[in-house]
């Protein structure tokens, strides 16, 4: 109230277009309160419905984010996954063929001594024969 008339004075266009009237700013006061509490409302509306949007942005994306990283990894990974399968491989048929190997040599060394065993007991009964 201390305020001299000039500065209680504003021009209403700047609260409503088209009016060039000048009013006291006191008169004022509760449209522009009224105002900033129905801007404020408005405000935590939108607030509101841009956390939603938010939200759904945030469970849309996750999973194609998700799938980028796991292929992005799976190709930094894949020499090193495709080295061990193939080590892998070679390392069983390796042992594949040692089996094979010693399969064939005990077979072999198998037969060797049934064909021993079957000289000796033929030399021996040649032996008895001949001293009978």
């Amino acid at each position: 109230d201390d305020a001299p008339e000039s500065l209680r004075m504003l021009d209403i266009d700047i609260t409503q277009s088209g009016s060039w009237q000048r009013t006291d700013v006191r008169t004022l006061v509760p449209d522009i309160i009224a105002r900033q509490r129905r801007t404020h409302r408005l405000l935590a509306e939108i607030r509101g419905e841009l956390s939603i949007v938010v939200q759904v942005l945030y469970e849309t994306a996750a999973p194609i984010v998700q799938k980028v990283v796991r292929g992005h990894l799976l190709r930094c990974r894949f020499d090193s996954i495709r080295q061990a399968i193939i080590h892998k491989a070679e390392t069983e048929a390796g042992t594949e063929i040692q089996r094979m190997i010693r399969s064939y040599l005990a077979k072999a060394e198998t037969e060797r001594r049934r064909l021993e065993r079957r000289e000796a007991m033929r030399l021996r009964l040649q032996t008895i024969a001949r001293h009978f």
